[in-house]
């Protein structure tokens, strides 16, 4: 996994404008508190993982799009606290 993921990055270095979000460090990181973020499959995001990428993602494209100062400004909405069978809204 690690060599795919510095392919990844290494690839999305050469391209103006494009950032490789790395999953397994978003969700290998410590971040106080243990929630699982794999369906039962192993490959397809829970909610609550989908939600973590998704934050992760979207302060990347603000800070591109929008510069890191105003991009951590307005802080983004913190993501859901989802049980295992939680489903996303319509």
């Amino acid at each position: 996994m690690r060599l795919v993921n510095d392919i990844y990055s290494r690839e999305a270095k050469k391209h103006s404008g494009v950032q490789y979000v790395d999953a397994y460090r978003v969700f290998s990181g410590s971040g106080g508190y243990s929630q699982q973020v794999r369906d039962g499959d192993g490959e397809h995001l829970t909610y609550a993982g989908g939600a973590r990428l998704a934050e992760v993602v979207m302060a990347a494209t603000k800070a591109e799009w929008l510069g890191k100062k105003k991009a951590s400004a307005g802080s983004a909405a913190p993501s859901p606290k989802a049980s295992a069978k939680a489903t996303p809204a319509p």
